[in-house]
């Protein structure tokens, strides 16, 4: 991940840079009905490698929470059918 990464001693006004970072997460996923026609997932997730400290998140486990709301299709219109 291209992250933010802070500098490890403050000396002047560095803000730090960006650069690569990178990680492995490891978890379990479950898939709900929410309402009739809406689905939501669960992920709860361990991230099992964070070198130097570097990982944008702040804890080793971390949860997301995610829903999808279908879009109805659109109905065809005479004239494009008949052609």
């Amino acid at each position: 991940m291209n992250t933010f990464v802070p500098p490890k001693f403050r000396t002047g006004p560095t803000e730090g840079n960006r650069e690569w970072v990178p990680g492995f997460f490891t978890g379990i996923k479950k898939d709900y009905k929410f309402l009739k026609h809406v689905r939501g997932n669960v992920q709860i997730m361990y991230n099992l490698y964070d070198p130097h400290y570097k990982s944008p998140y702040a804890d080793k486990l971390n949860m997301r929470i995610g829903f999808e709301f279908p879009q109805k299709k659109k109905k065809a219109r005479k004239a494009e059918e008949k052609k």
